[in-house]
């Protein structure tokens, strides 16, 4: 019979100690996201949450990780204690991780270390409950009785890369067909567009390019918004640190599409387990007769194809128009809180649950043009918002 154990990391230091069994986990898991590999975890809580007490939560089984879990606190209300995975909008650093073999009673385990934290409430913002490892969990939670509540939040597009070139674009509707046409002609009566992929070998090199994609953002919408990694120097300085663990890990691609030997679109990729994540990409204004933003995806999509090492294209962000039309599938994401114990973590939910249901009709009525309260609409939003502070 096995005998579990229950660890419990509690700061980045440990988890980076741990890298071998969490990595371990990582790649037999179901989790393709490199990001939740520990030293990427570890930094995403080291630079972004530096305050706040952390804990990741491990059941070890038979020599090996069998689940993990990495929690960072925070309060709802400055009242409430809550965990959530380290994750924000910026990057996404935390997931369950669990052995696709493991058996119920390891996620038993797990949620009775979850508890013993007395975290009266977890709130995780954006996970995919429909992929297994979070339906097991979901699985569990109901045969403990533990309350919850779920909504969708938005969807990610992606595309399949195990068809042919050929018949992938044979899905698109024709006037998409036609608009690439139309724009690969335009940029090859210009002189042409070139497409190059960078995997850096060295620091300087990395630097070097980082540097050089990141002010072709800067000189898009986003610069002159104020929201362009460039105008943040802390998420500047976060991006670039956490671009060269990947490099290390060997994660890390960077795109560049050049005209007339100036780079007019950037993206900053990762790849893990044959799925390719789009996480920051941007364009030069400058060039916007050439649509540099498509051409870019559109190179992209037909090497990708080529590439035998590649099934998946995860667009990484909410599924929009400019995504939408690539894209041959999507998934959800969602929004899931828990009361994990005590009274102040089932007055939440319960909160959550009433008010959410009134917000979600309320921005329904507003975008399909009926008439809507806007104060009722801000209230309800504030409420919400309060709830969802750290």
């Amino acid at each position: 019979m096995t005998q579990f154990a229950v660890l419990h990391l509690r700061s980045p230091g440990e988890v980076r100690e741990s890298a071998a069994p969490w990595d371990d986990l990582w790649r037999r898991s179901g989790v393709t996201l490199p990001t939740a590999r520990a030293a990427l975890v570890a930094h995403w809580v080291q630079q972004l949450a530096p305050e706040r007490r952390f804990h990741a939560l491990a059941i070890e089984g038979d020599g090996r990780w069998l689940a993990a879990l990495p929690l960072v606190e925070s309060r709802l209300r400055q009242i409430v204690k809550v965990g959530r995975l380290p994750s924000n909008e910026w990057s996404w650093a935390g997931d369950l991780l669990l052995d696709p073999d493991a058996t119920a009673e390891v996620l038993e385990r797990l949620i009775d270390a979850i508890v013993e934290l007395s975290l009266p409430l977890l709130w995780f913002d954006g996970v995919p409950l429909g992929q297994p490892h979070w339906q097991r969990f979901l699985d569990a939670l109901r045969r403990r009785g533990i309350a919850y509540e779920r909504h969708e939040r938005f969807r990610i597009g992606l595309v399949d890369l195990t068809n042919n070139w050929d018949a992938y674009q044979a899905a698109w509707s024709g006037n998409f067909r036609r608009q690439m046409r139309k724009m690969t002609r335009r940029a090859d009566e210009l002189g042409g567009v070139a497409l190059s992929v960078h995997r850096p070998t060295d620091a300087a090199e990395l630097e070097r390019l980082l540097q050089l994609g990141f002010a072709v953002e800067d000189r898009s919408w986003k610069g002159r918004d104020g929201t362009s990694v460039l105008k943040s120097p802390e998420m500047h300085q976060y991006l670039c640190e956490q671009a060269g663990l990947l490099n290390n890990l060997g994660h890390l691609e960077l795109f560049f599409l050049e005209f007339d030997g100036q780079p007019i679109a950037f993206e900053y990729g990762m790849l893990g387990k044959r799925t390719y994540f789009s996480p920051k990409v941007g364009y030069d204004d400058e060039y916007s007769h050439l649509s540099p933003g498509q051409l870019l995806r559109l190179k992209m999509t037909e090497q990708f194809f080529a590439d035998p090492a590649r099934d998946t294209w995860d667009f990484l962000g909410p599924l929009v128009e400019a995504t939408d039309r690539w894209t041959t599938s999507a998934y959800a994401i969602e929004r899931l809180v828990v009361a994990t114990g005590g009274i102040s973590g089932r007055l939440a939910l319960r909160a959550y649950r009433d008010w959410w249901p009134a917000v979600r009709r309320l921005r329904d009525r507003c975008r399909g043009g009926s008439e809507c309260n806007n104060g009722k609409l801000q209230v309800a939003e504030s409420s919400l918002s309060a709830m969802r502070s750290q």
